[in-house]
């Protein structure tokens, strides 16, 4: 590199390291916050706060995923369920004794799952909710003041579908301006408390206005509780489970057309026919049925000249140098090996095609004898 280059490049790197330091020095910084969501188990559960304040508040608080990972609650437990229509009948029915035998559940209404399902355990306490027409899902949120006979609290709920049983009466209700938010029944020695929607619950809503104060007051309402049980994951039934308890008559024919399908399959007529093993031929078989298609095909002198050359090469092999001599020295030496006429050779060299089946044959049957003769 010359000495030119050298201080270009110089003064290049200056230029950059004195623009980097200007800028970092004299540029304007300003700081801007992202929402990036939570992550981890956060980002899965939504009661993962939840189970944190509990557990620092002395209270016994497990998360599962499933209904079916709670293991065998006592009577003195709070469960928290989300989505009840995804329970099956067994867990409905065992649900429901459990609470007769003094057990407590919060589980929140989804209106949604409940219109299409059938026998969930809301349905089995009567309650219902308004149709869509009806529905004033697009409203906003609305803070509701829950009074109780110690303090009052604020409390954020959205629009509610949510219509109590008439045939049952409440323990108590928490409405406003025509909608029901919260509704609590007796069942057996236990309670069962139905809340329009859980979000106040969630993570991101849970330190907003008085809802981690309201919960915990629920809990303690009737004395500590021994542990609280927060079914964070809104399990749906299967497609095949769906598919059975709302279409079964599409099932039922698909099984019937399976049987008729197999019914059909299954008949033959007589015992069934023996494979036939495929025979090897050989050599000559194939040749035999080369030369027929070839005949078949008019093209008698290909194999007339294929013969010839055959005896020329089976010669030249045991005299060489027999094809650079002429046609007559050919035949003269020809006769000498072979014992056959000068004219009988020269007639059957000479002749290149044959008409006729037999004349073809007779000349393919001499010029084969004749090299055997050699």
């Amino acid at each position: 590199m010359s000495e030119r280059w050298r201080v270009a490049l110089f003064v290049l790197l200056l230029m950059a390291v004195i623009l980097i330091y200007m800028t970092v020095e004299f540029g304007e910084q300003t700081t801007q916050s992202i929402e990036v969501g939570y992550s981890g188990v956060a980002r899965l559960n939504r009661l993962l706060a939840l189970e944190r304040t509990l557990t620092t508040l002395g209270v016994k608080a497990q998360s599962v995923r499933r209904y079916a990972d709670i293991k065998t609650p006592s009577t003195e437990d709070w469960l928290v369920i989300k989505a009840v229509p995804s329970l099956s009948e067994v867990q409905t029915e065992a649900l429901i004794a459990w609470i007769v035998q003094g057990g407590r559940v919060i589980v929140e209404a989804d209106a949604r799952l409940e219109r299409r399902q059938t026998a969930t355990l809301l349905q089995r306490l009567g309650v219902t909710f308004y149709e869509a027409a009806e529905s004033a899902s697009n409203a906003d949120d609305s803070s509701i003041s829950v009074v109780t006979p110690t303090q009052t609290f604020a409390v954020s709920f959205p629009p509610s579908d949510l219509v109590p049983s008439l045939d049952r009466e409440a323990e108590w209700v928490i409405d406003e301006r025509g909608q029901t938010f919260v509704v609590r029944y007796a069942v057996g020695h236990g309670h069962i408390t139905i809340f329009s929607d859980l979000h106040f619950l969630n993570n991101r809503h849970l330190a907003e206005q008085d809802h981690a104060d309201f919960f915990y007051w629920l809990i303690y309402e009737e004395g500590p509780p021994n542990k609280v049980w927060l079914q964070y994951w809104a399990e749906f039934p299967s497609l095949w489970q769906l598919l059975w308890t709302q279409a079964p008559l599409v099932w039922v024919t698909l099984c019937l057309l399976v049987i008729l399908w197999f019914a059909q399959a299954s008949y033959r007529f007589g015992p069934l026919l023996p494979t036939k093993l495929r025979q090897q031929r050989s050599l000559m078989e194939h040749i035999d049925a080369s030369g027929d298609f070839l005949w078949r095909q008019q093209k008698s002198a290909e194999l007339i000249h294929s013969a010839r050359e055959a005896l020329f090469a089976a010669v030249e092999k045991r005299h060489p140098g027999w094809q650079a001599l002429s046609e007559t020295d050919q035949l003269m030496l020809l006769a000498d090996l072979t014992g056959e006429s000068y004219e009988t050779l020269k007639t059957t060299l000479a002749t290149l095609d044959a008409q006729q089946q037999r004349d073809f044959t007779d000349l393919i049957q001499r010029l084969s004898f004749i090299r055997k003769k050699l």
